[in-house]
């Protein structure tokens, strides 16, 4: 009996081995927005100790009478402060960017992983279906030798001897 052989292995392997480089890049990608997302978060942390910091330093700086050289001393250490914050602000900024960036290659890999799955199960159902021709092809000539081995006894049988 002659066993089945699909034209077209060749194609599903490489197409197997699309979808599985499609999925760890998808996995990847979405491991880079997780890092990016967790530095984000940092920075938003980071922001609002400056914050804080500036607020309770500008309300110790203000209290008490300072003389001329000390007023404007803590002056530039209140713009220094205020300068830190904006510095923050901006790397958020920046960082919501590369957020953003990230999610579109997730987005992108993602679809990437669904066609490349798209493909394999093409051909996976493509492959069945010729399976299961294939079996239908050999049950038909098995039946058809059957058949005709069948007829050759009833003919050999009513033959007189």
């Amino acid at each position: 009996m002659a066993q089945f052989r699909y034209r077209l292995e060749v194609l599903l392997d490489q197409k197997n081995r699309q979808q599985e480089k499609a999925q760890e890049n998808l996995v990847e990608q979405r491991n880079q927005l997780k890092d990016a997302l967790d530095n984000l978060s940092r920075l938003r942390e980071a922001k609002e100790e400056k914050e804080r910091s500036r607020r309770d330093r500008r309300a110790r700086l203000l209290s008490g009478s300072p003389g001329g050289d000390e007023v404007r001393q803590r002056a530039d250490y209140l713009k220094a402060l205020d300068a830190d914050v904006l510095e923050a602000k901006r790397k958020i900024l920046l960082q919501q960017i590369t957020v953003t960036d990230c999610e579109e290659q997730v987005e992108v890999a993602k679809k990437q992983f669904e066609e490349a799955v798209r493909e394999v199960q093409i051909l996976e159902k493509h492959r069945a279906k010729a399976e299961q021709k294939f079996r239908r092809d050999q049950d038909e000539a098995e039946q058809r030798e059957l058949d005709e081995i069948g007829s050759v006894l009833h003919a050999a049988r009513k033959r007189p001897s």
